[in-house]
């Protein structure tokens, strides 16, 4: 899709495959509108084991489940490139994984907010095993991190670039996140940035 709409309502989308974007790919400013969906066990080959946006994309999940999916790079759930905005609202992101960085959900550049969701059992292999972003906001609210893991954030790992990067909680829970191996840091959240 590009410069276009995908809405995905009332359905499940499982076990599909691709290079990017296993379930979804959108590009070139797509908007992205999930609800009351389940996307699970869906593989990529790179990044987006589900959804793939990496152009200034919106992505937009309420009322929804994403589960069991998996990148061989960056974003086991969820992929969002350069300027592109990610918003989950009353959903579960869990069992994701990603080779390398974001194990639910990888931004570069954007924003991420969570509201009323939980994030759990993600992992990510090197950085942020429920979110990574890179010089992005990220937001969590009302929102629950449990069991996820990564070398360095175990729930959330965010990194500092000139044009920013912060992580703001509130009224939010983290329990049992974990920074495993080596020179690990960060068990819940690793950040280069501003907390607040």
């Amino acid at each position: 899709v590009s410069h276009g709409n995908v809405t995905i309502s009332d359905s499940t989308l499982s076990e599909n495959e691709a290079t990017y974007g296993a379930a979804i790919y959108s590009t070139t400013g797509g908007v992205v509108t999930v609800s009351n969906s389940t996307l699970s066990d869906n593989t990529a080959d790179s990044d987006g084991g589900a959804i793939s946006s990496p152009s200034g994309g919106t992505v937009t999940i309420t009322n929804s489940t994403l589960s069991n999916n998996s990148s061989n790079t960056h974003g086991g759930a969820v992929y969002s490139g350069f300027e592109g905005t990610v918003t989950i609202t009353n959903s579960t992101l869990s069992d994701n994984s990603a080779d390398s960085l974001g194990g639910a959900i990888y931004a570069f550049f954007g924003a991420v907010t969570t509201s009323n969701s939980t994030l759990s059992d993600n992992s990510a292999g090197s950085n942020g095993g429920a979110i990574y972003g890179y010089g992005s906001v990220l937001t969590a609210t009302n929102s629950t991190f449990m069991y996820n893991s990564a070398l360095h954030g175990g729930a959330v790992y965010s990194e500092y670039d000139a044009e920013g990067g912060t992580v703001e909680i509130s009224n939010s829970t983290f329990v049992d996140n974990d920074a495993v191996g080596s020179g690990s840091e960060g068990g819940a959240i690793y950040a280069l940035s501003l907390i607040h």
